[in-house]
């Protein structure tokens, strides 16, 4: 659960950015609300609702049927990097994404 929602919320941080890059975690706190059924789908969505210059606050939530019975609430922060920090790790998909004839 914690691994899910830390990835929901890290996902919408990255849309934040105007450049391909990676969002730390700095900060996650997950309030479980009810078990999960076993052997039903758990599904997670995560927000921004705030971005600063060096921090990206999210919320998220896991459910599985009835998103208004969810089975747990997060709160994540998120590192906002420069740019020139990832440059070859955006170069790498680059031309991953060239050699399939894929575009960015």
């Amino acid at each position: 659960m914690t691994a899910l929602l830390d990835t929901a919320c890290g996902y919408a941080a990255c849309t934040t950015l105007n450049y391909l890059a990676l969002t730390p975690t700095i900060d996650l706190r997950i309030d479980y609300m009810r078990p999960a059924e076993p052997g039903k789908a758990i599904y997670a969505e995560g927000e921004v609702y705030r971005t600063a210059s060096n921090v990206i606050f999210t919320r998220g939530i896991a459910y599985q049927e009835d998103k208004s019975k969810p089975v747990a609430h997060a709160v994540a922060n998120f590192a906002v990097m420069g740019s020139e920090t990832f440059e070859d790790f955006r170069q790498y998909i680059t031309e991953a994404y060239q050699q399939l004839g894929l575009s960015l």
